[in-house]
């Protein structure tokens, strides 16, 4: 209910694929899921599936969730946590481009990475660096909402003997 109408909104707009990706805890090497998907109503479009997994080290969504996922950094990795987005051109298909950026938790690491990707025959790097923003814009609303999701979750509501906590209690517990 929170990241998939920002996806469509995201699609609807560009017109070309969003998607949304996890990190994979304890996988070697470290990869990354496709957890949802929204395909724009083009017959064109990059084709990747939902539950697939690709590595973290190459490609939009991999990459932004490297860089906001805690040391070891590595080289390049201050820019992308500079610019809160990033840019694949052909590194994981030699015919797609994507742009991904972060969706952060409260403690500012990644939860996972919004993704918009397209054919690269119908754009150019000068359209890809200008969706750095909408793509930021859309994670940043998906990191709100996630982050106010986790704040009034279940379990927090109730005190240490499994009593509903008053609501200044539960107020007092909530993070930000």
């Amino acid at each position: 209910k929170i990241l998939r109408p920002i996806m469509e909104e995201l699609s609807a707009a560009t017109r070309e694929t969003a998607a949304y990706y996890v990190p994979l805890p304890g996988a070697k090497p470290p990869m990354r899921m496709c957890i949802l998907r929204v395909d724009p109503l083009r017959r064109i479009r990059d084709t990747f599936h939902v539950g697939n997994r690709l590595p973290i080290d190459i490609g939009a969504g991999g990459v932004v969730i490297r860089a906001f996922g805690g040391p070891p950094y590595r080289k390049g990795d201050d820019v992308i946590r500079k610019e809160r987005a990033h840019i694949s051109w052909g590194e994981i298909d030699s015919e797609v481009c994507a742009i991904g950026a972060p969706v952060l938790g409260h403690d500012g690491r990644a939860l996972g990475s919004l993704v918009l990707s397209a054919p690269q025959a119908r754009h150019d790097f000068a359209w890809a660096t200008a969706m750095k923003a909408v793509v930021r814009e859309a994670a940043d609303r998906a990191s709100h909402g996630l982050r106010l999701l986790e704040d009034f979750s279940v379990p927090r509501m109730y005190d240490a003997g499994g009593g509903l906590k008053s609501l200044a209690a539960f107020a007092a517990t909530a993070k930000r």
